[in-house]
């Protein structure tokens, strides 16, 4: 573990115009992560979007329900054993804002409206960001992170140089 966390320290220097203690370091460090965290996060919350809500799109899209009398159930969609697309179905509300409900012998049936068709295309196309993506983004973040730590120190000393 010390390995580890060997990456994410920023290397101990004395400057002569301006003060970088334990504090400082500590502090600009846990920005850096934060930053990290926050692009990984996003990357997840992107992958989980086209993945998830996207199924139901492209569900609608593939099955062509772009009108109430062209309307198709969750079983018809192929969707109703899988309770995360479901549930999406339920409460995303930028779903409920693309997809129109009716209901007919007791049935809920959805569709997409001729008019929102080709947002829902553009906005949940399978393509982009798979999981490839998802990998990529986290080690890059990671390595960009790792990168800045340790340049760090050189960038601040450039600076000293400077005001000197």
């Amino acid at each position: 573990m010390p390995l580890l966390t060997a990456f994410w320290e920023i290397a101990e220097r004395e400057y002569q115009s301006f003060s970088f203690d334990t504090q400082t370091r500590t502090t600009v460090r846990n920005i850096i992560l934060a930053f990290c965290v926050g692009i990984i996060l996003a990357a997840a919350y992107m992958f989980y979007q086209k993945q998830v809500p996207g199924a139901v799109v492209r569900a609608l899209l593939r099955a062509e329900a772009f009108s109430a009398e062209s309307a198709k159930t969750a079983t018809e969609l192929g969707i109703d054993h899988k309770r995360l697309l479901c549930r999406e179905l339920e409460r995303n509300m930028t779903l409920k804002r693309m997809i129109r409900t009716v209901e007919t012998d007791g049935e809920v049936r959805y569709y997409i409206p001729e008019d929102l068709k080709y947002r829902a295309e553009v906005r949940y196309e399978a393509k982009g960001n798979g999981l490839f993506g998802l990998i990529f983004t986290i080690l890059a973040t990671i390595g960009l992170g790792i990168a800045v730590i340790k340049l760090l120190p050189g960038v601040l000393s450039i600076f000293d140089n400077i005001l000197k």
